[in-house]
């Protein structure tokens, strides 16, 4: 009787086992979000990032940091990221460590800022259309000032023109930003050269038409050079050597010497450009022997002087004047001469030969 109970005991117990409801499932834990903050940053190469994993809808856990680009840069196990060094664009990777999660962000690695700034080694008082320039950064921003002088161009620019002012320097500054927000200033002061001082040679010249001649200066306080001019119109022909060739009518010109360096140095030459002698003797056909009061001419030409000499006779008046007067000797002939010179030095011989009539 005592084993009956037992086992009904037994079996009931295991009647009522299998009436159980089961046990509802446990619910999936929800997805994990992970991103990377800041998101998608421009760095300037070299310097280091702090990234930050944030992590939503799970528990805060360990993150694996990488760079998935060779020469991308380098991150620690903090998100501490230092940029490449090589510009360019680079891909951040954060994982958890249970591997449930991952995000990844674009990092643009730019160069730094270059502030370096090339300019004339000195500049002269006053001089203008001067320039300076830093190398250019792409994505880069420019501000540029400028003391004892002016900025005329280009101050949100890599390269500005700019001039001189009356001060012993010129002071240039840049601020060069990238496009990561990273600034560099640089500062170039420039002494100025004292005011040059140009003179020509001759200061005054007298040239025959078509003539030639060369002109010479002198120059203080520059080696730069000069450039020569002819500023009046139909004043002949000038290179670049100071070389000048008179044009083919009289008149009075300007040759003009001008600094390179400092085009307000400059020394004008003043050129008389005068006709060439010309003309021919008029006398008597024949001379009686011993006949005084007779007369020779050439045609006047303004600025001439004149030269007379008779050979077989004698000058009696206005042998420096184009009307000659002269008295014939015995014969058998009798020779006029006369020698025409122009202010410019450049000279003319007339001659002609008169027969001596005996006297009846």
């Amino acid at each position: 009787m005592g084993n009956g109970w037992g086992l009904a005991l037994a079996l009931g117990g295991l009647l009522g086992t299998g009436c159980r409801k089961p046990a509802p499932p446990a619910p999936e834990p929800p997805p994990v979000r992970l991103a990377i903050v800041p998101e998608g940053p421009t760095v300037t190469a070299g310097r280091v990032v702090k990234f930050l994993a944030d992590i939503t809808d799970g528990p805060i856990e360990g993150v694996v940091w990488n760079v998935l680009e060779a020469e991308g840069g380098a991150v620690d196990n903090l998100g501490r990221y230092r940029a490449a060094l090589v510009p360019g664009g680079y891909t951040l990777e954060a994982r958890l460590v249970s591997g449930r999660a991952s995000a990844r962000t674009r990092v643009t690695v730019v160069a730094a800022p270059n502030g370096n700034i090339a300019a004339p080694a000195r500049v002269r008082r006053l001089a203008t259309g001067l320039r300076a320039s830093v190398t250019p950064v792409p994505g880069s921003t420019y501000a540029w000032t400028v003391r004892g002088g002016r900025l005329l161009a280009g101050e949100a620019t890599d390269a500005v023109t700019f001039e001189a002012g009356e001060d012993a320097r010129v002071l240039l500054a840049c601020r060069v930003t990238n496009a990561a927000g990273d600034s560099v200033d640089s500062a170039l002061e420039l002494p100025v050269a004292p005011p040059q001082t140009l003179t020509v040679k001759p200061a005054e010249a007298t040239v025959t038409v078509g003539g030639r001649m060369k002109f010479g200066y002198t120059l203080e306080g520059g080696d730069g050079g000069v450039l020569w001019q002819l500023p009046d119109p139909g004043a002949g022909a000038l290179d670049a050597d100071g070389n000048y060739r008179a044009p083919g009518c009289p008149g009075r010109f300007q040759v003009r010497v001008v600094s390179r360096e400092e085009p307000g140095a400059q020394a004008v030459a003043q050129v008389n450009v005068v006709a060439a002698p010309t003309g021919v003797i008029a006398a008597p056909a024949s001379v009686p022997a011993g006949a005084a009061g007779l007369s020779a001419a050439v045609a006047p030409q303004e600025g001439m002087t004149y030269q007379w000499s008779v050979t077989g006779g004698a000058a009696t008046g206005g042998a420096a004047s184009p009307n000659l007067t002269f008295r014939a000797g015995p014969g058998p002939k009798l020779t006029l001469r006369c020698l025409l010179t122009n202010p410019a030095g450049d000279t003319l011989r007339l001659a002609c030969t008169l027969p001596v009539l005996p006297r009846p």
